[in-house]
């Protein structure tokens, strides 16, 4: 019997205690590339303009931090046209909570009705999230954002203060945390953007 997770800390003690655990190291990002251009090639797909480029499966592999699951969600079209989407509402000012809450959980549900599916497809947007607040951080204190250009623009045009960008980034992670308690998703939602909407108001 092979059991699969992800922590240690989310199966019962009386289970670790019968099983041999077996760790399995990250994929490197040309491992992810290779395989997701075998994917796209066995599927036989003929429309081209709906096929990712050699850029967009090589910007996904990177991205994915070794996971080839997260790098499939990085190329899913919705979830992709709504991180450059999110990277607009996070930048603006006032930041607008209600619409945040109701876009994210849009695309949260357009995912199926699999509780899992949609918990994966909300990490992503937290974690694109997660990656604008650290670089808007990086920035207000006068450093370089360790972040793709994308987010870095998008962090200078932002220009936050040091405890803005920290609060939200406080907020975004939390976030991202109660994931794996297994929240109610349409709930943790509505606290995140209302969580942001109250701190980029205060600045």
């Amino acid at each position: 019997v092979i059991l699969v997770g992800t922590t240690l800390e989310r199966q019962l003690p009386t289970i670790r205690s019968r099983c041999q655990t077996v760790r399995f190291s990250p994929l490197s990002a040309a491992a992810i590339s290779e395989i997701l251009a075998r994917e796209r090639q066995a599927e036989g797909a003929t429309d081209e303009e709906h096929e990712p480029a050699a850029a967009d499966l090589a910007a996904a592999a990177a991205a994915a931090g070794g996971s080839l699951h997260r790098a499939r969600l990085l190329l899913n079209g919705e979830v992709a046209a709504f991180r450059e989407k999110l990277i607009s509402l996070l930048e603006r000012r006032p930041l607008p909570g209600v619409e945040l809450s109701r876009e994210t959980l849009s695309v949260v549900e357009a995912a199926g009705k699999e509780p899992p599916v949609r918990r994966a497809r909300l990490r992503i947007i937290l974690e694109t999230a997660v990656e604008f607040f650290r670089a808007g951080l990086w920035q207000a204190v006068g450093g370089n954002p360790p972040a793709a250009d994308r987010l870095a623009a998008a962090a200078q045009r932002w220009m936050p203060a040091a405890v803005e960008a920290e609060s939200c980034l406080a907020h975004t992670l939390d976030a991202v945390a109660a994931i794996d308690r297994n929240a109610n998703l349409p709930i943790l939602i509505d606290a995140w953007s209302t969580r942001l909407e109250k701190a980029v108001a205060r600045g």
